[in-house]
C-alpha cells in the first residue's frame, strides 16, 4: 500500500492523474492558492505536490520535471513511493474513490457499449463519478510507458 496521502495543485494535472492510475492518493486542487493548499493538507494529513518553487515546508515536494513520465519518475524518488502491481488502476482517474468490481450487467446498465461488454471480462466501477473502466489499449500502452520510467528510459 502507497505510504501516503498527497494534495496537488496548479499545473500537475497530467501528473495526479498518473499517480491515480498507480494507485496514490491524490487529491487535486487545480485553482488553490499556496495557503489554501497548505490549510487542507494539514486537515487530511496529505503531503504538497507543488510546481511554487517558494512554497517549501516539511511536507512539500517540489516537481521541477516538465514531462509527465519524468515528473513520475522524480515523485518516486523524492517520495520514497514504490509502485505497487496489485494497486494499479484501483482509483478513478478522475476524481480518485476507489474503484469497485462490477459484473458485466452492472456495467451494461452504466451504459459500456455492447461491443466492449463482448469483448472484455472484467469492469470496475468508481461509485462517485460513476465511470466505469475495462482493460483496453490504453491500459497496454500505459503500462509500456510505466516500464519506462520505472527502469529510467
Amino acid at each position: 500500500m502507497p505510504e501516503g496521502k498527497y494534495i496537488a495543485h496548479g499545473p500537475l494535472g497530467r501528473l495526479v492523474r498518473w499517480l491515480r492510475l498507480l494507485g496514490f492518493d491524490v487529491l487535486f486542487l487545480p485553482e488553490a492558492s499556496p495557503p489554501d493548499v497548505e490549510m487542507a493538507s494539514f486537515r487530511e494529513g496529505r503531503r504538497i505536490l507543488t510546481r511554487v518553487r517558494g512554497f517549501a515546508t516539511p511536507r512539500t515536494i517540489l516537481i521541477e520535471n516538465d514531462r509527465v513520465r519524468d515528473q513520475v519518475r522524480e515523485f518516486l524518488l523524492k517520495s520514497g513511493e514504490r509502485v505497487d502491481k496489485a494497486l494499479l488502476f484501483s482509483r478513478c482517474a478522475l476524481c480518485n474513490s476507489l474503484l469497485q468490481d462490477v459484473t458485466r450487467e452492472r456495467a451494461r446498465e452504466e451504459g459500456v457499449p455492447e461491443y466492449v461488454l463482448f469483448t472484455c471480462e472484467t469492469f470496475r466501477f468508481c461509485p462517485a463519478c460513476r465511470r466505469v473502466y475495462w482493460p483496453g489499449t490504453h491500459r497496454e500502452r500505459f503500462l509500456a510507458q510505466l516500464s519506462e520510467v520505472i527502469e529510467g528510459g
